[in-house]
């Protein structure tokens, strides 16, 4: 801190000649008690005659300094307040598009009708480049008539998309979804099935239709006559 150091000649003061200090300012050493200019050596004020006492206190100029700099230190704090709004704002503005553009994602509508029990046995994928395909084997209760197995039918279909897109920002743009009676049944022998893709899929990509007695209604395609089913009504109940 720039302290003047000077040895006191007595050991008791007295309040009429108590030591004092040197301080230094811009022009020089000063007596702290009459502001007498003095010598950097002096043990004694010429002025005032007051000794110097063995420490002295820190030089103002560079107290003045220190104040400068926390002076400056806040001036370069409001500097750098707006380019930070700014950047802070830029920031909002590119993860709001982030979000925005998953919740872009292909989805499904919530289905509307109460959801109907439907357990998933097998899931099987088959993705073409960057474009997720998915098939869903599920078991239902045997004997359900065709608007339950239509509500099973939406309820994993939406399951499947929404967890998939919209929380793992995945890309499944075609899901097949078949039900069963009994989980050990044919892979042929589905009572109901159902297929959801997006448009603008390639040929590639693109499923091939059910055909026959299929009904679509918005981008999904229905079938509940399975031509090739072997069994009806015997399946097992969970």
């Amino acid at each position: 801190m720039g302290l003047v150091r000077c040895r006191t000649g007595s050991r008791h003061w007295n309040p009429e000649t108590m030591p004092t200090v040197k301080v230094r300012r811009p022009d020089g050493l000063h007596c702290f008690h009459c502001n007498a200019r003095v010598d950097e050596a002096a043990c004694r004020c010429p002025s005032c005659g007051r000794e110097f006492a063995g420490e002295g206190v820190p030089s103002l100029r560079r107290s003045g300094r220190v104040g400068e700099r926390v002076r400056a230190g806040f001036g370069s704090r409001r500097r750098g307040y707006w380019p930070a709004v700014i950047v802070l704002a830029a920031l909002a503005v590119v993860s709001g598009f982030v979000f925005r553009g998953r919740g872009e994602r292909p989805a499904v509508p919530r289905p509307d009708t109460p959801e109907v029990g439907a357990r998933v046995f097998d899931t099987r994928e088959h993705p073409v480049g960057r474009i997720e395909r998915r098939t869903i084997l599920a078991k239902v209760r045997a004997g359900l008539p065709d608007d339950s197995l239509r509500s099973a039918l939406n309820w994993l279909l939406y399951r499947a998309v929404d967890e998939r897109n919209r929380f793992e920002g995945g890309n499944l743009r075609v899901v097949w979804v078949y039900l069963y009676e009994s989980d050990s049944s044919p892979v042929t022998d589905w009572r109901a099935m159902a297929i959801w893709q997006t448009p603008g899929l390639t040929e590639a990509t693109r499923p091939s239709g059910i055909g026959g007695d299929a009904v679509r209604v918005g981008g999904v395609e229905y079938d509940f006559s399975n031509e090739m089913r072997t069994t009806a009504g015997g399946g097992d109940d969970d």
